[in-house]
Order: C-alpha cells, then sequence, then structure tokens
C-alpha cells in the first residue's frame, strides 16, 4: 500500500499527478473517495466536470447534491441552471431521474473506484512481489 503518490498515473491513498487514484485524488483526471481535479469522479468530486455523491464543478452531477454553473443533483442542486430536489414530493419521474443518477454514477464512478480501491496493485492490496 502507498501511502503517497506522484507521478502521470498514481495510485496511493493520496495521489497527486495527471490521472490520480486514490483515497484522496489531486489531479486533472482524479478519481477517488475524494476527488478534486479538472474531471473529478467519486463521492465527494470538485473540479470543472464534476460527478459524485456530492459534487461541486462548472459542470455537476451529483447523486445526492450539486452545485455550479449546470448541476444536476438527485436530491438538491444549487447553480444557475440546476436541476434536482425531491423535496417537493415524490413521483414517479422524480423516483426515475433519482434511480438514473445513481446507475450513471456506478457506471462512471462507482466500478472504478471499487476496482481502484481492492484490485491487486490497487490501493490497499499490493502487487504480488515477482519470483526470483
Amino acid at each position: 500500500m502507498r501511502a503517497v503518490a506522484f507521478g502521470v498515473e498514481p495510485v496511493g491513498v493520496v495521489a497527486v499527478g495527471a490521472n490520480a487514484t486514490g483515497v484522496i485524488a489531486i489531479g486533472q483526471l482524479a478519481t477517488g473517495v475524494i476527488a478534486v481535479g479538472q474531471l473529478a469522479r467519486g463521492v465527494v468530486a470538485v473540479g470543472q466536470l464534476a460527478i459524485g455523491w456530492v459534487a461541486l464543478g462548472q459542470l455537476a452531477v451529483g447523486v445526492w447534491s450539486a452545485g455550479g454553473m449546470l448541476a444536476v443533483g438527485g436530491h438538491n442542486a444549487r447553480g444557475l441552471l440546476a436541476f434536482g430536489s425531491l423535496r417537493p414530493g415524490v413521483t414517479t419521474l422524480r423516483v426515475l431521474a433519482a434511480v438514473a443518477i445513481v446507475a450513471v454514477w456506478w457506471f462512471a464512478v462507482g466500478t472504478w473506484l471499487l476496482d481502484a480501491l481492492v484490485r491487486e496493485g490497487g490501493i490497499f492490496v499490493d502487487a504480488p512481489r515477482p519470483l526470483r
């Protein structure tokens, strides 16, 4: 397990680089539980294009909450042009929209993040040592 990783494609608990993957990821393409970058995807995502459970960015898609110039949120959205709120009443269309947002998050972020966390050579599972 690498605690801190730097480089072009860093993988670690804290990863800083172009294609960063980690629990805390900072980079142009950041994938992590907390992701900060131009394209940020994770649970909490901040970036120009952000997708996560909570997203903040120019274009933000959040399963729970989103904020930005164009924000799409499942429960709460704030921004210049914002879509999403389950508070006024639960309708079939709003439930389907929430399910669609969760499905988009899972396929765009969840599978990648789960793979990065538990795969061999990923964040928490070291790669096997080469045989001599």
